[in-house]
């Protein structure tokens, strides 16, 4: 599977402030510091895997996983997840079909975000 799982949220809102303990000043805060470090993490992953370095990719798949996890951007959690699988497994033909979804999720993510 290489699309966006349309079953996912692009952003669950709720699951983010339940994760944060319904504190909606700290998650404007941890949304500006995904705000802030993403698009780098997301040219750092690119540029791994464009290098065929699978270990570093993987690393940093997990990365923007974990960041994505943490604000409630589940399509992007999701394709990244699948990205770290697929890095780990060195399957780069999965890899090159995820790319898409990839950069359709994070943009979706950074559109619905707050500002």
């Amino acid at each position: 599977m290489s699309e966006l799982n349309s079953a996912l949220p692009v952003w669950n809102k709720a699951d983010a402030l339940t994760r944060l303990m319904n504190n909606e000043t700290l998650l404007l805060r941890v949304v500006g510091m995904f705000r802030s470090t993403a698009q780098e993490q997301l040219d750092e992953l690119k540029a791994h895997i464009s290098n065929e370095r699978m270990k570093d990719a993987t690393r940093m798949a997990h990365t923007l996983k974990g960041a994505s996890g943490n604000i409630g951007a589940e399509q992007l959690m999701d394709v990244c997840a699948r990205l770290e699988r697929a890095a780990e497994q060195g399957d780069s033909a999965t890899i090159n079909a995820l790319m898409p979804a990839l950069d359709q999720a994070f943009a979706a993510a950074l559109a619905e975000l707050p500002a």
